[in-house]
This record gives structure tokens, C-alpha cells and sequence, in this order.
């Protein structure tokens, strides 16, 4: 949130020019090595966001006129502190972000990047000198602030190294020119530095709305190109106004703006066994209808006791429904908008399913089916033998044999059926039989360990 220059405040001002997406970006992406150096102008300090000025204005214009023309951000940082208290710094900070999320307007121009950052799983690792939340909150990417942190990197799916700490952490805020003093020691001598270098020596960097003036930063890359010399990766620069700096020649320039690269880049990985975006917006849609046309949500519901099939249609809802709502709930992880990973669910899925029906487990088949179909359907894996997707979403199924989308047909199927008494029937009476004048079941996600037990 913290830089005042120009060339980061447009970032996300709607100049999305096009531009020449370079290969080394896509083929990093698509081994997951590419990282983004995140800066101000995705977040807060965009004019779109606060059209009255950055924050740095803003702390200069409480100074008055003691700041000299061109002190940088720290130097106004430690300028407030001075004359105020840190107390009243962080709280001008606090303030900053709590004024960004107040008005629809704000809110949306400051997140906007995060938004379309959410759905890129390729996209895992994250550094930012920024103190806001958005990339925990929208991308699901787990905070590192401290080098003891990083020794917990693995564990986590997607994680952004908060060089200059967090809002959440009020503490471990970095913004005067003595905490830049400081942490420049630790980068130099601690284990985050060292981090940051071989990430910088072994990845694709792309910095966005970053306008690579923050000296402890600059430094430290400025050491790493020092040590490799022509062996140096190219790094990139994303921003409208983006030029070659002739300065640091390793740092190529894309002028755009940030949310438009990403959906460049977006659009190129769908050709690389990603899915659209719109699979979410399907999912909400899919996820309304089987609300509508649940059988239990029908004034004149069907009797399990007279129809005891009945069971596998309320475990089958079930099933689809919390696929359905978990694939809008994970959205922000980009994990359903990876095809192989879905794929691996599938198959995964389908051998559980495979295995309830095997031990006469029909209930929870049942349930697995109605989850298969959720993630199959929705990602459009599954197709006509014409190559086209199916259409149909069967909302009620009894087995793999049966499928049907309608309350009429369910109805019509439960009474052609009501006396062939075989073992899936005699599974579900024992379901009902117990169960209480205009009682219902639900089944839960939490299946029964045979479920997974493969052994026998």
C-alpha cells in the first residue's frame, strides 16, 4: 500500500493494452515457477481506490511543510513517527485499509486483482512488500512474515511472503526508515534473504504495481545481479507505463495493466488443461436447481415408507450438493479450475463409489454418485459419443443405470418399481423402517470407513 509513485498507480486504472505475452511466463507458469512481486498499485493505492491520493500523500500533507521535495515513503513514514507517536502511525494505517473496504467502489477497485488472481492455481507463490490481506482473503494463500516461518513453506498449498509484514500482525509492521534499516539486516544475514535470492536466481519473477524503489529490496537484488552477472534470469515488469530501465536491463517491461496480464496469461493457460472461470457461476446455477427440485423441499413429498427407493434420491442430492457447494466454497483456491486435479478427484471418487457398491454400501453409493456427478458434469469431462458435453444434469439417481431430472419421473420410476424387492430395496428399508411419520435423511460427507478400506 505503500509507495508513491506513478508508474504503480496505474496498475489497475483500466489500461489494459495489449501486449506480446513472452513464452518464458507461460512455460513457468505451467511448471509452476513463476512468482509474483507484488506491489501498491494492485491494492489500496490506486486512484480508482482513493482518488484523493496515496498514503503517502496523505501522511505528507499532516506533516505540513517540514518534509523536504522527494523524501521517500520510509523517510515520511519516520518523519509522522517522530512528530506523533508509532501508536498513531499504525493506527493511520489501520485506518487506511478499514476507509479502502467502506464503499463498494473502493472495495471492488482494491480487490479486483485478487479476484482473478484466486482461479490461477499455477500460480502459487506470492512475495509482497503491501500490508493488506487480499491475498490471504481472496486467493487463499497462507502469510510467511518472519524467516522462521518459511520453514513451514511446504506445508502450505499457496503462500505469500509478506516482506514488510501484515495489517493482521500490526506489529510486525515495516514503514519507517529505522524498520527499513532493520530489515534490511535480517534480508542481508537471515534466512528470509536468502529466500528471496534463490527464488529471484531459480524462478520467473514478475513484478506488479511494484515500482522496485524500496532500497532494502532494491539492494538485495541488486547484490544477486552483482553475484550472477549474464547468468542473471530475466525478470519482468507489469505495469501501463512500464519502460526498460537501463538500470536493472534484467528486468524486461510489459506495459499493461495488472489485472489485464493475468487474464492474458489466463486465457493462454486454458489451452493447458485449465477451466474457465464460468465453471463457478455453472456450479451456482447447478447448486439452486437441485435446492428447487429436492424431493424433501416438495409440499406434497413422497412417502419413504411407501417408496423406500426414495432414500437414494435424498442421498444422491445430497452428494451433488456438496460437491457443488464446495467447488463455490474453494473457488478463491483455483483448485476446480485445474482439470487434472479434478480429473484425479474423479477417478478417486469413482473407485470409493466402486468400492460402497461392492460391500453393499447402496446409501453411500448413492451420496458418491451424487458427488461424481458434480465434479464430472460441471468440468465438462464427461461427453457424448458425438464429442459434445452433456447437457443433461440428472438431478435423482437410484444407480449408475437410472438417472432422472424430474420430480414426474421420480415419482413414475418409485411406483414401477415399488415391488421388485431386491438387495439395493432391502438396504434402503432398512433405512426407513424405523424412521418416523414425515421424517427425513440427510446424508452427510462424513462416510463410513469401509468406504475406504480397499483391502478385501
Amino acid at each position: 500500500m505503500h509507495k508513491n509513485h506513478q508508474d504503480e498507480l496505474c496498475t489497475i486504472c483500466g489500461q489494459d493494452f495489449e501486449f506480446e505475452l513472452p513464452d518464458q511466463i507461460i512455460s513457468a507458469a505451467k511448471s509452476k515457477k513463476l512468482i509474483l512481486f507484488l506491489g501498491a498499485g494492485i491494492s489500496t493505492e490506486s486512484p480508482k481506490v482513493t482518488p484523493s491520493g496515496t498514503f503517502y500523500d496523505q501522511i505528507r500533507t499532516a506533516l505540513g511543510d517540514t518534509i523536504p521535495e522527494g523524501a521517500s515513503f520510509p523517510e515520511v513514514m519516520a518523519a509522522y513517527e517522530e512528530v506523533n507517536t508509532r501508536k498513531a502511525l499504525i493506527e493511520q494505517i489501520y485506518q487506511r485499509f478499514e476507509n479502502a473496504k467502506a464503499f463498494r467502489d473502493s472495495y471492488y477497485y482494491s480487490t479486483e486483482f485478487f479476484r482473478e488472481l484466486a482461479t490461477m492455481p499455477y500460480i502459487d507463490t506470492i512475495f509482497t512488500t503491501n500490508w493488506d490481506t487480499n491475498t490471504e482473503e481472496f486467493c487463499a494463500a497462507t502469510p510467511f512474515i518472519t524467516g522462521q516461518d518459511i520453514a513451514l513453506w511446504d506445508i502450505a498449498e499457496r503462500k505469500v511472503l509478506k516482506i514488510h509484514g501484515s495489517i493482521s500482525n500490526l506489529g510486525s509492521i515495516i514503514a519507517t526508515t529505522s524498520d527499513y534499516e532493520t530489515n534490511f539486516e535480517s534480508l542481508s544475514r537471515g534466512f528470509m534473504g536468502s529466500f528471496l535470492k534463490t527464488a529471484f536466481a531459480t524462478k520467473t519473477v514478475v513484478f506488479i504495481g511494484y515500482s522496485l524503489r524500496d532500497w532494502n529490496i532494491l539492494k538485495l537484488y541488486e547484490d544477486l545481479t552483482h553475484d550472477l552477472g549474464g547468468f542473471t534470469p530475466t525478470s519482468f515488469k507489469v505495469s501501463p507505463n512500464a519502460t526498460l530501465d537501463s538500470m536493472h536491463s534484467s528486468i524486461k517491461p510489459i506495459a499493461t495493466s495488472g489485472t489485464n496480464f493475468l487474464k492474458t496469461l489466463k486465457s493462454r493457460m486454458l489451452q493447458a488443461q485449465y477451466l474457465p472461470d464460468t465453471i463457478y457461476d455453472d456450479a451456482a446455477e447447478l447448486l439452486e436447481k437441485t435446492h428447487e427440485l429436492d424431493p424433501r423441499n416438495q409440499g406434497d413429498s413422497l412417502d419413504a415408507k411407501q417408496y423406500p427407493l426414495l432414500v437414494y434420491s435424498w442421498a444422491y442430492n445430497d452428494g451433488l450438493r456438496d460437491a457443488l457447494d464446495r467447488i463455490i466454497r474453494f473457488k478463491k483456491t483455483g483448485q476446480y479450475s485445474d482439470k487434472s486435479q479434478v480429473f484425479q478427484k474423479i477417478h478417486y471418487y469413482e473407485h470409493l463409489t466402486d468400492n460402497a457398491d461392492r460391500k453393499g454400501l447402496f446409501w453411500d453409493e448413492a451420496y458418491l454418485n451424487g458427488y461424481l456427478t458434480g465434479l464430472s458434469v460441471l468440468a465438462n469431462i464427461s461427453e457424448t459419443d458425438e464429442g459434445e458435453p452433456i447437457k443433461a444434469y440428472p438431478l435423482f439417481q437410484y444407480d449408475s443405470e437410472v438417472e432422472i431430472d424430474n420430480l414426474i419421473d421420480l415419482r413414475n420410476y418409485l411406483e414401477r418399481t415399488k415391488d421388485v424387492h431386491d438387495e439395493h430395496y432391502q438396504h434402503a428399508l432398512q433405512k426407513v423402517k424405523d424412521l418416523p411419520d414425515d421424517f427425513i435423511l440427510n446424508h452427510s460427507g462424513d462416510l463410513p470407513s469401509a468406504v475406504f478400506d480397499f483391502s478385501d
